[in-house]
């Protein structure tokens, strides 16, 4: 299914919003993909949402850090680097400028962490870790990524475990970054 050009009648009657990923699970319908893992990450006996008030804050802190921080800004830059959205050269220095200075606060934050909340995978790392693939993947080169050394071996020491690799063995990270390229 073409996401751009296969919505059709029954689609949007089932999801009004027409917006994908979409998850059906029995009566109940969600779209956005935050919306989507917490609702996975929230099932009985599940740890991923943290145990304590202040666990829980924590990871919510990072779901929203991931989201208003790090896929703001890298979506800012690239997505109009592959022609998806009008390109404008001040719009993208400020979303590398603002990028930067989101991976730079991290690096800081993981520097003696190997998870960002406790000592086990939580829904902060799930979301944070897949907010930089993107940026890992058309953005930034090896010397890019050498900026943020800490990021990185936070971002490879996630990516190794078992359920990363099943999910992203597609993963493959930049050699050369996207530029900008005019159109005729």
């Amino acid at each position: 299914m073409n996401l751009h050009t296969d919505r059709d009648a029954e689609f949007y009657a089932r999801h009004p919003f027409g917006k994908v990923p979409v998850l059906e699970h029995g009566d109940l319908t969600l779209f956005e993909s935050t919306a989507i893992g917490l609702y996975a990450a929230s099932q009985p006996n599940s740890r991923l949402l943290g145990t304590t008030p202040a666990e829980k804050a924590l990871i919510m802190q990072y779901i929203l850090y991931a989201d208003n921080e790090i896929n703001a800004h890298a979506t800012a830059w690239f997505l109009p680097l592959r022609g998806i959205i009008p390109y404008n050269k001040p719009a993208e220095e400020l979303a590398q400028q603002n990028l930067k200075r989101a991976l730079t606060n991290l690096d800081k934050i993981v520097a003696d962490k190997t998870y960002l909340v406790g000592d086990e995978i939580t829904y902060a790392d799930i979301c944070v870790v897949t907010s930089l693939v993107p940026s890992y993947t058309y953005l930034f080169d090896k010397n890019a990524r050498e900026e943020f050394k800490n990021v990185l071996r936070y971002f490879e020491t996630i990516m190794d475990t078992p359920h990363f690799k099943t999910f992203f063995d597609f993963f493959k990270y930049c050699e050369t970054p996207l530029t900008y390229t005019p159109t005729e």
